[in-house]
């Protein structure tokens, strides 16, 4: 077995929330973390283990994560993330229900279920 790094050149817009590219909306919200909060120290095992349901909830402009059971042996990490393509705007909370009053997701949220076990 070959390991090591694997290296691609990626467009300038990559890190850029749009609704024409929603496959990247992860990679918004990761650098977002990346330059406020972090990750933890992947290392030394302070990333909590994600073992529990996972909601989405996406709507025609945009996408709503959460862990509604909260994240197993955490509590001070993030519960709910989103990202609102119209405004570019992308944040998370480690509380659920924390989007600003000033954000209104269009459409009927279709939502999927995902259990990390």
């Amino acid at each position: 077995m070959t390991t090591g790094n694997v290296t691609a050149k990626t467009g300038p817009q990559f890190f850029t929330l749009s609704q024409d590219a929603p496959d990247r909306a992860g990679a918004a919200l990761a650098l977002r973390i990346k330059d406020t909060i972090g990750f933890g120290d992947v290392n030394g095992g302070s990333v909590p283990k994600l073992c529990n349901r996972l909601v989405i909830e996406q709507f025609d402009d945009g996408h709503v994560g959460r862990y509604p059971d909260g994240i197993a042996k955490d509590n001070k990490h993030a519960r709910e993330a989103w990202a609102h393509y119209p405004s570019g705007r992308i944040d998370y909370s480690k509380d659920i229900g924390k989007i600003p009053a000033d954000i209104r997701f269009k459409g009927q949220g279709r939502e999927k279920e995902i259990r990390n076990t």
